[in-house]
């Protein structure tokens, strides 16, 4: 089971709501070993060096009572970020190098190469579910259209940008590569990109007609009257004690035995 998290647009602040609520998970599956519920995190290059929430919600990523046994981290890394080159946006070397203060491994794979990001996701998979810990998969690939429908990146990076508009995609690379060994011909690909698209629409389709249930108020349809309308249709509880019995409690924690040598600063 998949659940996304949503996310509103300043970068990067949804990595500890994810990761707390797969703590939630793991504390109702009563999964001690943390290897039922995984977070996986996907950022972008310049926001995981530079948003300070990335460094502070890895600090906190080993600490006993905080960890949720490793996540793993998949960095689009488009070596822009929205339009700033990389040595102009960051003083390390690697967008990634944040994650060393944790000694998470960092695997950096070039986007192009299809077989090469499925081994190393792959690979990324099997370290968290075996040792429990962060790691890190820096996809190295480009951004082909600008940042918003308003800005041409030609503008600010015409030598790029013109290589980036002759480079092929990367199903063009892959197809081209399993037709020249053989493993497919042309029409059974052009078949299979149509099958994956129809199947891409029919699930669009449906989504209009999806019925939300409250159960899913954190990780579906959670805005405004929505959110609304499904806590009104909850049970209600009545959780509330009467009055002397919380004076009684209050009292009581504030007495201790007349033997007991309370330090004066508590």
């Amino acid at each position: 089971r998949i659940s996304l998290s949503a996310n509103p647009s300043h970068l990067e602040i949804v990595d500890p709501v994810v990761l707390g609520k797969t703590k939630a998970v793991q504390f109702h599956l009563e999964d001690m070993s943390m290897k039922r519920a995984v977070p996986l995190l996907i950022h972008g290059d310049a926001s995981f060096a530079a948003e300070g929430i990335v460094a502070e919600t890895l600090e906190l990523s080993q600490l006993p009572q905080y960890t949720v046994g490793g996540t793993v981290h998949i960095v689009i890394n488009n070596q822009i970020g929205f339009t700033t080159p990389m040595g102009q946006g960051r003083s390390s070397v690697h967008c990634t190098n944040m994650a060393k203060v944790i000694q998470a491994p960092i695997f950096h794979v070039n986007g192009d190469d299809v077989m090469a990001v499925y081994a190393v996701c792959q690979l990324a998979a099997e370290f968290r579910q075996k040792f429990n810990k962060d790691v890190v998969v820096d996809i190295v690939c480009y951004r082909k259209y600008g940042h918003s429908s308003l800005e041409d990146p030609l503008i600010s990076q015409p030598l790029l940008y013109h290589a980036i508009k002759k480079h092929p995609s990367v199903l063009e690379i892959y197809t081209n590569n399993l037709i020249e060994k053989g493993i497919i011909t042309a029409d059974e690909s052009d078949k299979l990109n149509a099958s994956v698209w129809q199947k891409y629409n029919d699930e669009y389709d449906k989504a209009g007609n999806h019925s939300t249930q409250a159960s899913e108020w954190l990780a579906a349809n959670w805005q405004g009257s929505a959110l609304g309308e499904m806590l009104a249709s909850r049970a209600y509880n009545q959780t509330g004690v009467r009055k002397h019995v919380l004076l009684e409690v209050g009292g009581k924690l504030c007495e201790y035995p007349d033997d007991f040598k309370l330090h004066p600063e508590v």
